[in-house]
């Protein structure tokens, strides 16, 4: 069987086409294709963000950034009785390990002379086993370096390669959301298959990822470029957000599959030390082909083997500089409490978002910086700082209703009446769900009623005034009176 036909067929389903024309000068171009289902999702825009077990197939430098032991199987149907299973693992130590193989199943042998068959079968099998290690280089660097084992079998010939990969990671902010990537491919001399010196298919990658908030919901978006020798550039890009911090929704697209649309999508989801990821990618009139992973993570950071001596001192060390931490921290609350008083807001503001960076995971800095914020009338940002501040709160925190009130009074400043509507109902209900006595409920519900008066909603401004006044106190209660005077008689005058 002709063997360049036979790859011309493996890289129209797997999908790389455009490489059918070049296969007998690139042996091994199975190793162009995406595993795992989360970079398959992606796009394959994955040399940035591969920091897990699947970092060999995209960026070695990625088992530099592993702080866990990590382990994931993928099994791919394309169609034809086509199958690609992926086995990999990642250690805390930076190094990790990987098989990827591909079968095709078999075809009906002829000959020039005997084309009808009649003569067994004939395979094509491919295999490729990695290892590497990774570890940061300074600050904003890491690197990282892998070596392959690659063969390739069609009807009982094979060839056999090693190749070398390198890769890094850049840190622009350090260890910030944004992050750089690239990596070299395949390096290696040529490859012997039969009588005929083929070159390796050398590989350069280069992405970038940022992750993000968007309401309050994690997102992450990334995009590759991708080039082999003598093949067209690969554009790559991937957009994840974890809805309701339990299922990953995924969509990408890549210039890469000719033979369907380019887009790819799937799904992720996590229970304890498991997850379970799909990906669904089609190829126009040949199909689709589903992937479906399982990965597992265990034990902690074991990056380095510490005496005891280095443990007790390490201790000591982060002892004195959480020392260090509380005392500025505390300066900082000081200090941002002192400009607030002075009504210095602008001081006072510095101060409380330096002490909220010190301690992320304490509320009381962030409430302090959004209620000044709120005083200098930088109401998106103190809107933002409320927001945060909550998410740090516990879920039945006395606090909620007087944060919801405050956000709705920001929005209410910014005429957003129904963003502002919405957080007053929100504070309105925690009140009464807290039974919290007060003026924080009558405030709520007066800023209901207020957003509807203002938006020209007569009939349910009238009924939600009616209702605050059943709660409100003086000097509210005149100010709510006078208002329904006005409003009745207009509504009596239509």
């Amino acid at each position: 069987m002709n063997r360049k036909l036979i790859i011309a067929l493996l890289l129209l389903c797997c999908p790389r086409p455009s490489q059918a024309e070049s296969a007998g000068a690139s042996p091994y171009n199975f190793l162009f294709l995406d595993a795992g289902a989360r970079p398959v999702a992606l796009g394959g825009a994955y040399t940035a963000l591969a920091r897990d077990a699947n970092a060999l197939l995209y960026n070695p430098a990625g088992l530099g950034e592993v702080s866990e032991q990590q382990a994931v199987f993928m099994h791919n149907r394309y169609f034809q009785d086509i199958t690609q299973e992926y086995l990999a693992y990642a250690s805390p130590q930076g190094w990790g390990a990987s098989v990827n193989y591909l079968d095709f199943g078999s075809a009906p042998r002829t000959t020039i002379s005997n084309h009808a068959g009649g003569l067994g079968s004939v395979g094509l099998t491919d295999i490729a086993v990695s290892a590497g290690y990774g570890a940061p280089m300074g600050v904003n660097f890491v690197g990282g370096a892998a070596i392959k084992f690659i063969q390739e079998s069609i009807a009982g010939v094979s060839g056999t390669g090693f190749g070398l990969d390198l890769g890094v990671f850049y840190y622009p902010g350090g260890r910030e959301k944004t992050v750089l990537g690239a990596s070299v491919q395949n390096l290696g001399p040529s490859v012997k298959f039969q009588n005929k010196k083929e070159a390796m298919p050398l590989n350069v990658r280069v992405g970038a990822a940022h992750s993000f908030s968007v309401r309050g919901q994690d997102a992450t978006v990334s995009a590759d470029l991708s080039k082999a020798l003598a093949e067209k550039l690969v554009i790559s890009a991937g957009v994840e957000t974890i809805v309701s911090r339990l299922v990953a929704v995924r969509f990408g697209y890549t210039t890469r599959n000719e033979a369907g649309s380019g887009l790819t999508m799937g799904l992720g989801y996590g229970y304890q030390d498991f997850s379970f990821d799909y990906a669904f990618v089609p190829f126009g009139d040949l199909g689709a082909a589903h992937r479906l992973s399982v990965g597992y993570k265990w034990g902690g950071d074991a990056r380095t083997v510490r005496s005891a001596e280095e443990v007790k001192k390490s201790k000591a060390e982060d002892k004195a500089a959480t020392a260090r931490t509380a005392v500025e921290f505390e300066k900082l609350m000081a200090a941002g409490g002192d400009d607030a008083e002075q009504k210095n807001y602008k001081r006072a503001a510095i101060s409380y978002e330096k002490a909220a960076a010190l301690r992320p995971q304490d509320p009381e800095a962030r409430l302090l910086l959004a209620e000044t914020l709120l005083k200098a009338n930088r109401l998106k940002e103190a809107d933002e700082a409320y927001a945060a501040a909550l998410k740090l709160l516990p879920e039945n925190d006395r606090r909620t209703a007087g944060i919801y009130e405050q956000r709705g009074n920001a929005m209410a400043k910014l005429r957003k009446l129904s963003a502002a509507r919405k957080y007053y109902e929100r504070s309105a209900k925690a009140a009464e769900e807290q039974q919290i006595p007060g003026g924080v409920l009558e405030r709520a519900y007066y800023g209901i009623a207020w957003c509807l008066d203002k938006d020209d909603s007569t009939e349910e401004a009238i009924r939600a005034y009616r209702r605050a006044l059943q709660v409100a106190s003086e000097p509210l209660r005149k100010q709510i009176e006078k208002r329904l005077v006005v409003l009745e008689n207009n509504s009596f005058v239509r």
